[in-house]
């Protein structure tokens, strides 16, 4: 066995051109005309798969929206008595069903803290606005001007 100088190609003896490069090789050796088919290295692309999605009906994702919507709606109308703190108390119990269902997404997480949030607001905006209310109506029946 003999190597190409041009390309390194292992050549049988009996060649006088190479047959990657066609460069001569071996004046002296009679032409010899082969047939070869190249030779291939063999590849297999990898088979990717996309990690499968679960269809359906996810246990608790429902409730975990349910509770965040609600979360938000309770910081927005937390100046609205009744409706902050009605919608603050039905979040933190969709934030706890979510979490009996088994959902562990972060969406439950942050429907407890928006619900958590909107019913203190509302809660303190009740507050304030009753002891205003009610130091108005004292304030305004011991006044010397009431009677």
């Amino acid at each position: 066995m003999i190597f190409c100088s041009n390309c390194n190609q292992q050549l049988d003896d009996n060649l006088k051109f190479c047959p990657a490069c066609g460069k001569e090789v071996n004046p002296d050796a009679p032409a010899v005309v082969v047939e070869s088919t190249p030779e291939y290295q063999t590849y297999e692309q990898p088979n990717y798969q996309q990690p499968q999605q679960p269809y359906g009906v996810v246990p608790g994702k429902g409730a975990a929206t349910a509770a965040l919507v609600l979360g938000i709606v309770a910081i927005v109308f937390s100046y609205v008595a009744l409706v902050g703190l009605v919608s603050g108390i039905v979040g933190l119990v969709m934030t706890s069903t979510a979490k009996k269902e088994g959902f562990v997404g972060g969406m439950a997480t942050a429907g407890l803290i928006c619900s958590i949030v909107g019913t203190i607001l509302a809660a303190l905006g009740t507050v304030a606005c009753f002891s205003v209310g009610c130091f108005g109506c004292i304030a305004a029946t011991t006044s010397p001007w009431y009677w």
